[in-house]
């Protein structure tokens, strides 16, 4: 319990002290790649499905909810599971209601750790998160990368239809 609460620690300063800017938020050319301000909120969350994975016989998390309940469900780690280049309503959002405000879509690989490194685990699910240029994606084996036009998730779905992945929304919705 003291591991998991370091690393509650160690996750909230994260993201306190991360902050952005709004050219930070759409995706920079860097070395002929392009990477997104919030890479840090993919690392974070790939860090919590990590610990929850060598907790539970390399199994991973059936959800993102069930990843926030693990790290104790404290408001403050919701910002994790919030892109940054989106706007957001300000309804107070209810962690039992986590599935309507989260902005990212998490696929649960019931192979746990022995799902194959290059398979998607977490990405945007707006293309409009970042007016509609493209998404972010974190694969399982933790390589995190700018999918611009989400071309790279759509040739990976059109490769795997038995797998059925959710693709992102086209549009985000009214608030």
């Amino acid at each position: 319990m003291a591991v998991k609460y370091s690393m509650f620690i160690v996750l909230l300063s994260a993201c306190v002290f991360t902050s952005f800017s709004e050219e930070s938020l759409l995706p920079q050319k860097q070395d002929d790649i392009y990477v997104c301000g919030h890479e840090n909120l993919y690392k974070n969350i790939h860090f919590i499905i990590q610990m929850y994975s060598m907790e539970n016989s390399g199994r991973f998390p059936k959800s993102l909810k069930e990843s926030f309940d693990y790290m104790g469900g404290d408001k403050s780690l919701k910002s994790l599971f919030k892109c940054p280049g989106r706007a957001h309503d300000l309804k107070e959002d209810k962690p039992d209601e986590m599935d309507s405000w989260v902005d990212y879509i998490y696929i649960y690989w019931s192979e746990g750790v022995k799902t194959p490194s290059e398979y998607p685990l977490v990405f945007d699910k707006r293309l409009s998160n970042h007016k509609g240029k493209g998404i972010n994606i974190l694969l399982v084996g933790h390589k995190y990368f700018w999918d611009e036009n989400a071309k790279w998730l759509m040739g990976f779905v059109k490769k795997h239809p038995e797998l059925k992945i959710q693709l992102p929304e086209l549009e985000s919705p009214v608030f």
